[in-house]
């Protein structure tokens, strides 16, 4: 059984497994065109969380895909960008990922580099 420590070196609760398939009441997505930034807050694992090395936005499907530097790509195929954040996405040059629970507890921070694809 996986379990995390804080900040604070306070035992947590166990983390819950990574899941496949993440869905919309998974995820959010923020994004500012004006300071040219973005968030992605899950509340699910991604499947290689601990190698995360970037993610992918196809602009053709609106989808991303999470790319670590082991295993296979995950492709969020349940989630799909609504049009009012795909102009300021394609902007973006990175995103802040945070992996927190629906407390406000923060597992894991990640700047990942964002590749938008046609």
């Amino acid at each position: 059984m996986v379990q995390t420590m804080d900040f604070n070196d306070a035992i947590n609760a166990p983390a819950p497994p990574p899941a496949d398939s993440i869905g919309p009441a998974d995820l959010d997505i923020i994004v500012d065109p004006k300071k040219n930034k973005g968030w992605i807050l899950h509340r699910k694992p991604f499947r290689q969380q601990d190698h995360l090395t970037g993610i992918r936005y196809d602009r053709h499907t609106c989808q991303f895909t999470i790319l670590a530097s082991q295993g296979e790509p995950q492709l969020l195929d349940r989630i799909t960008v609504v049009e009012s954040l795909r102009k300021g996405l394609e902007g973006l040059k990175a995103l802040t990922v945070l992996w927190a629970d629906q407390n406000g507890e923060i597992f894991g921070i990640n700047e990942l580099p964002l590749e938008v694809v046609p």
